[in-house]
């Protein structure tokens, strides 16, 4: 990684001292290999691991924040518990509109979402298809992550402009 970041590769000396204390409770001497696992790129924040040894990093390059984890899946998905919160802080409350609509099929509302996506950047709209009672209809949820009240006045807009559009092919806004 730290060739693709052109970063240097270098022993992080915390890094190093985490491993050492890892080993050295374990009574296992330090080896050329362990000692590899406190090669980090230059300027690394080390990321304690709980479970194993490896630690992970997070180095900022540029406007990327770019984080590294032991690809063992266990240890990866408890860090990633431990440390996601402080390295993606939320930007702001999620904001969610719903629109339930039958009678129109997914791949016809597809243009429409995406026409409203793509003028409205800052939201998302998942569609999910659904069945009740042998009816099926699609909710829609128009979504964002903000702390701005216009984005959440903008994201009601667009769900109420998605009900009026989908109604317009014939749906049944329920």
């Amino acid at each position: 990684m730290s060739k693709g970041l052109s970063l240097d590769c270098v022993i992080n000396e915390e890094a190093l001292k985490m491993i050492e204390q890892k080993y050295s409770s374990l009574n296992l001497p330090i080896t050329p290999e362990r000692k590899k696992m406190a090669e980090l790129p230059r300027g690394s924040k080390v990321l304690r691991n709980p479970v194993g040894t490896a630690p992970g990093f997070a180095v900022k390059k540029g406007d990327f924040l770019v984080v590294g984890f032991p690809g063992v899946p266990q240890e990866l998905k408890e860090m990633f518990k431990l440390y996601a919160d402080e390295l993606f802080p939320p930007k702001g409350e999620m904001v969610e509109f719903f629109v339930k609509a039958r009678g129109v099929p997914e791949s016809s509302a597809a243009p429409v979402v995406e026409r409203l996506v793509k003028a409205n950047p800052f939201l998302y709209i998942k569609s999910h298809p659904q069945s009740s009672e042998g009816s099926s209809y699609i909710e829609f949820h128009v979504y964002s992550v903000t702390s701005d009240p216009r984005i959440k006045s903008a994201c009601e807009r667009v769900a109420k402009e998605l009900a009026s559009e989908l109604i317009k092919m014939g749906a049944v806004i329920v």
